[in-house]
């Protein structure tokens, strides 16, 4: 099973998946997964790029695996996240990507934060912005349109953390699974 958790650069997706993994006694993945991540190659700074957007869907295959092979997973972004960090990507290829008929999670959280905090909480982040935080910051249209993306999956449930303690936050998506799923802590 896979447990998305979905939301714009931070809204808090890190610190709650990993303490929600916690809590439901799952494995906590990022997408990419660490084993494929390539934060120092250009092909991760051009949000862009077509390379990037199939690499970040390898990364959501990877996921699927990894549930397949049994467990929970709690992944922190998952294909939600993987077409809307690449709206932008112009050409067929990209829009036969976007019409594929991936697997969804089994459940998935959007965490929701005000735009203030979201900023101030960027702010914090001990390295300079990247490309596409960037353009979350300085661009609304596409801001929206990432927002939305994320969104608009069926059964996606929006949660406000501004706020709130992580503690609180990851409470509340227990009490949802449980009530969604019939899991138990």
């Amino acid at each position: 099973m896979i447990v998305a958790v979905e939301g714009l650069d931070g809204a808090g997706k890190t610190i709650v998946g990993q303490a929600l993994a916690e809590r439901l006694d799952a494995t906590y993945m990022t997408l990419p997964p660490a084993e494929l991540a390539l934060r120092d190659s250009a092909i991760f700074r051009r949000h862009d790029s077509l390379a990037r957007y199939l690499h970040y869907l390898s990364g959501v295959a990877s996921i699927m695996e990894a549930a397949l092979s049994g467990g929970l997973i709690v992944a922190d972004r998952f294909v939600a996240s993987a077409h809307a960090l690449h709206l932008h990507v112009p050409g067929p290829a990209a829009r036969s990507l976007r019409n594929l008929d991936w697997v969804s999670a089994d459940i998935t959280f959007f965490l929701d934060v005000d735009e203030t905090e979201r900023r101030a909480r960027l702010a914090r982040r001990p390295r300079p912005l990247d490309p596409f935080e960037r353009a979350l910051n300085d661009d609304d249209e596409f801001r929206a349109a990432v927002s939305g993306h994320l969104r608009s999956y069926a059964g996606t449930h929006v949660v406000d953390t501004t706020g709130r303690p992580p503690e609180a936050i990851v409470s509340e998506l227990v009490d949802i699974w449980n009530s969604e799923i019939g899991g138990a802590e």
